[in-house]
């Protein structure tokens, strides 16, 4: 629930101020009770200045509420660039992973094979299943497989068969089976 900041009231316009009257009053009772103003003049005069004192007070009020309506549309201003700046540097860094290629890994098929808690037989099934599913398509291996695997968008348009992204012994292992298909050719 929210608190009242301010509380404007209206006056009355009309009458004489009601502390001015108590501090009068002992020393001129009868004359204050019979008499308030003089003429229709006085009467005028005194609403005309109490209006402009209501006025007075009412753009008063107006200016302070504006004032703190400034200040919080500049903070707000100035969070929202904050925020914009961290949307733009995170754009960035977002475009520059995703153009660059995925990391090559250095690791062994010993330390791959032990890692994934299979031996080297099931391993290298492993990697005919996998390069069969990447003849076939990738949506048809993950789903025929054990377990699916998140795949992010920007990930499945990679070429993971990629010369670039096998491992130095995986390459090794390719490079010498061209050469035993070569020489059997032969």
């Amino acid at each position: 629930m929210p608190f009242c900041k301010r509380t404007i009231l209206p006056k009355d316009v009309c009458k004489p101020d009601g502390r001015r009257l108590l501090e009068a009053r002992p020393q001129q009772q009868q004359r204050q009770q019979a008499e308030v103003f003089g003429d229709l003049v006085d009467v005028c005069g005194f609403t005309l200045c109490s209006v402009l004192r209501q006025l007075s007070d009412l753009s008063r009020h107006s200016v302070s509420i504006l004032e703190e309506l400034e200040g919080e549309l500049v903070s707000i201003c100035h969070r929202s660039g904050a925020l914009e700046g961290r949307v733009v540097r995170l754009q960035r860094h977002v475009a520059e992973l995703v153009s660059k290629p995925p990391p090559r890994t250095t690791s062994g098929l010993e330390a791959e094979s032990g890692r994934r808690g299979g031996s080297s037989s099931s391993h290298g099934d492993g990697n005919h299943s996998s390069s069969g599913g990447g003849g076939g398509g990738g949506g048809s291996s993950s789903s025929s497989g054990g377990a699916a695997h998140f795949r992010s968008p920007w990930q499945q348009s990679v070429n993971v068969f990629g010369s670039w992204s096998r491992p130095e012994c995986v390459e090794e292992l390719h490079q010498q089976a061209q050469l035993n298909l070569q020489s059997l050719l032969q």
